[in-house]
């Protein structure tokens, strides 16, 4: 395995016709990356470029898909660049970062034709499998990240990876795929999409019942929700929608006071995000489960809500959306389950 800081390394650079690897990211339209989120202009999100990156170059050889390059690649942070993404698939036009310095390997009088992988972050990242042991399409694709430590929970949203599923064109070909010949220099964007989902939750209480007249003792509002039972274990890299699990994580990664009774302020309404490695369980493979417990009125009433996200994409993670009315105590509800 090789360490090194990529600052435009190349292999025998005076040969003009090569293969050139580049790392880019979707941006979305923002100027920084600092984003709000659509609709709460109260609310920021930030994310850290990466700073790591492990890519596998691929070759076929004799039908078969087996490791040519590997790199374990230490980069530049601030050299990432916001432009236009110009390359040759559907997002042609779409802001991206691009990662200034490129990837060029000479191909010493070979064409070959393969694949390309790679998984980016802002933090060092652990894998299940030595990468030195690493030797064909089958490793690549089945190696997981170790999501357990707070470091890498925290950080979800700046780990990027090209899922192995994504194929364009008329022969649905992987959409990071190359083919190279002897007389021009070929380039593959690598352009990398989250693996963890976002979990969007919205939660208000109808004015009609924030008050109760008869009894000012009993107006409903909520006065604890936290998430549990999220993934934390071994995630796959580059098959992100692929990760299943028998029974629900227990005790998982668990986010507590997202509403404490000190938040008089969010007691009858808000929003808040949190990132997740999606998963299915192997019952219910057509849905990931996201498990809330929620108290209201500070009855010490706890009751845990599965929101389950119908999965509709077998690519990208979704962006999980919740919407919270509560009408009345949940003394009175039953745990209920929501599409």
């Amino acid at each position: 395995m090789m360490v090194m800081v990529l600052v435009g390394c190349r292999e025998e650079v005076s040969v003009p016709t090569g293969l050139e690897i580049s790392l880019c990211m979707p941006a979305g339209d923002f100027l920084s990356s600092r984003q709000r989120v659509m609709g709460d202009p109260g609310l920021t999100e930030h994310f850290d470029l990466p700073e790591y990156a492990y890519i596998f170059v691929l070759m076929e050889r004799n039908g078969e898909m087996t490791i040519w390059k590997k790199y374990n690649l230490i980069l530049d942070a601030g050299k990432w660049e916001m432009k236009r993404y110009s390359g040759a698939w559907n997002t042609a036009g779409d802001s991206i970062f691009s990662y200034s310095e490129s990837l060029h390997i000479n191909l010493k009088g070979e064409t070959p034709v393969g694949d390309v992988y790679a998984i980016c972050s802002n933090t060092a990242l652990t894998f299940d499998k030595d990468l030195n042991d690493v030797e064909t399409r089958a490793d690549v694709l089945n190696l997981k990240i170790n999501t357990n430590s707070a470091d890498i929970q925290g950080n979800l949203q700046n780990i990027y990876s090209t899922p192995y599923n994504y194929t364009v064109g008329e022969e649905n070909k992987y959409y990071c795929s190359y083919v190279t010949n002897s007389k021009y220099a070929v380039k593959v964007d690598l352009l990398m999409y989250h693996i963890a989902s976002k979990v969007d939750l919205k939660w208000s209480v109808p004015d009609s019942v924030r008050i109760n007249r008869a009894d000012t003792t009993k107006a409903v509002r909520l006065t604890y929700l936290e998430a549990q039972q999220l993934f934390d274990g071994w995630a796959y890299a580059f098959k992100p929608m692929e990760n299943i699990v028998d029974a629900m994580p227990n005790p998982g990664r668990v986010i507590t006071d997202i509403v404490t009774r000190n938040d008089e302020g969010l007691w009858w309404e808000g929003r808040t995000y949190f990132y997740t490695i999606p998963f299915k369980l192997s019952s219910e493979v057509n849905y990931f489960p996201i498990q809330l417990k929620m108290e209201t009125n500070r009855t010490g009433d706890y009751y845990n809500v599965k929101i389950k996200q119908r999965v509709t994409d077998e690519v990208f993670v979704p962006w999980i959306r919740g919407n919270i009315i509560i009408s009345k105590p949940l003394s009175q509800d039953v745990t209920r389950e929501t599409e």
